[in-house]
């Protein structure tokens, strides 16, 4: 049975890379989710809202690097309404995708054409491949594939060296890798209970 939770706790999760991270190498979970099983989820997630969207648009992929998780963000049209399915492996039966609805979506008022999978050439372990021989060592936090300017398709890392956080993207279509000429940056101290 689905599990339909809060929206913004997957926001919160997801987007700001809070997730586990993985250090120095490729997790077998990261390489099993390749293009065709991303294809494939982003389809099948698409099926699974369509009742509550039946006009629902892949907004953006998220997958964690260390244990291959993958969140597949969907829209409605106007953006009005966002749907999470987090599939924990490309092998994962949809009964046991967790679900997340809400009228909550960081994508409210932005117009969005939806990401358009079968342009997708480049796996997340493509660009963690190029992340890493960019900075040897570095900690991957999370791999994103969003629409960057309405025409390209864009895979985003980042990850974590000794001097701060470094980022990157890599063309979703062709596979061409762009270090961020911004020095690293060290996220802001968070207070603790």
């Amino acid at each position: 049975m689905h599990r339909l939770k809060s929206l913004i706790t997957v926001i919160t999760l997801t987007s700001f890379g809070l997730l586990a991270a993985c250090s120095g190498g490729i997790s077998a979970e990261l390489e099993a989710v390749d293009v065709p099983a991303l294809r494939t989820m982003a389809g099948q997630a698409r099926i699974v809202v369509r009742n509550q969207m039946p006009d629902a648009l892949i907004a953006q992929i998220s997958v964690v690097p260390e244990t291959g998780v993958v969140t597949v963000r969907l829209v409605n049209s106007d953006s009005t309404i966002g749907a999470d399915i987090v599939i924990p492996s490309p092998i994962t039966p949809i009964g046991d995708w967790e679900i997340l609805l809400g009228e909550y979506t960081p994508f409210s008022g932005i117009p969005h054409s939806g990401l358009d999978m079968q342009a997708v050439n480049s796996a997340p372990a493509d660009v963690a491949r190029a992340a890493l021989n960019q900075w040897s060592g570095c900690k991957l936090r999370t791999l994103t594939l969003a629409e960057d300017d309405g025409i390209a398709q864009w895979w985003f890392v980042f990850c974590d060296i000794k001097e701060g956080t470094v980022s990157g993207w890599m063309n979703a279509q062709n596979g061409e890798f762009f270090a961020s000429p911004a020095p690293p940056a060290f996220a802001p101290p968070t207070a603790t209970p």
